[in-house]
């Protein structure tokens, strides 16, 4: 992935496939993961989100880059990135698909040697489960920083117990879940943070006078996937209600100890995190 301008490997050896190879491993659309257009442009990035414990304990690749300039502390910022499955490919072909893939923010690169996700807190997830290789899937959400985040780190942060994994390909020789990565986007602005989630039906967020969660403005979906975490990546609650059952819905948190929480929703065509 060094090969990419400005982007840097963070741990583990991610990829990254451009139309110009001319090898047929790391190409567009050919490669030695299977066959993917790039969502825009000529190339795309590519990693390991989850690995059979059997063979290997908690492994995952993460990348990452530094910002233009450090993020501003307190301010709305959009989130967005594309991610597809990579199956059937030769010689390597991925017998599993998962989710967990996201972005997050620190002051370095945090290069780690050892085995395992990143130690650090995910400010977008994409809580869909890869099962198709034939579309993009568009993740997208605000994320208001606390620090001056100077790096963009991409993986999978989340522990192995937190995320949904499916053998796919039995016939594969690769004991892992593999995902592409493209059109990865970080844009401050707080007019269009708060339009672009409600333009793509993420839920408005309030409190009561009773400390209860208000969560109004859902998408018009049949299906809608509540999860929250505390700040150490642990899964606190979790639930599933119809859009009409989610509508005006409050969710108490009182019994809840003081601190940051991630609230994750996910619909049939996104997800996006609050």
């Amino acid at each position: 992935l060094d090969s990419a301008d400005g982007w840097s490997r963070s741990r583990g050896s991610p990829d990254y496939f451009n139309a110009c190879d001319t090898s047929g491993v790391v190409g567009v659309p050919w490669s030695g993961m299977g066959y993917q257009n790039s969502f825009s442009g000529f190339g795309h990035a590519g990693i390991i989100t989850y690995s059979d414990p059997d063979i290997c304990q908690r492994c995952r690749e993460f990348f990452g880059i530094e910002l233009a300039a450090p993020m501003q502390a307190g301010l709305p910022y959009f989130l967005s990135f594309r991610t597809t499955l990579a199956l059937w490919g030769t010689p390597w072909s991925m017998r599993f698909a998962s989710n967990g893939i996201g972005l997050a923010f620190s002051t370095s690169l945090l290069q780690q040697s050892f085995f395992g996700p990143l130690t650090i807190e995910p400010a977008l997830t994409c809580s869909v489960q890869l099962v198709d290789t034939a579309s993009w899937i568009l993740v997208e959400g605000c994320f208001v920083p606390d620090s001056a985040y100077t790096h963009l780190l991409v993986g999978s942060f989340l522990e192995d117990s937190l995320l949904t994994v499916a053998l796919v390909d039995s016939s594969g020789d690769q004991q892992f879940a593999y995902a592409y990565v493209d059109d990865i986007q970080v844009i401050l602005d707080s007019i269009a943070c708060p339009l672009a989630m409600t333009d793509h039906g993420m839920p408005d967020l309030d409190l009561d006078e009773n400390g209860s969660l208000i969560l109004s403005g859902f998408p018009s979906t049949s299906l809608l996937l509540f999860r929250l975490f505390s700040m150490d990546g642990r899964l606190v609650s979790g639930w599933q209600l119809t859009t009409e059952q989610a509508r005006g819905m409050q969710v108490p948190i009182q019994s809840l100890p003081s601190g940051l929480y991630l609230l994750e929703v996910t619909d049939d065509r996104s997800s996006g995190s609050l």
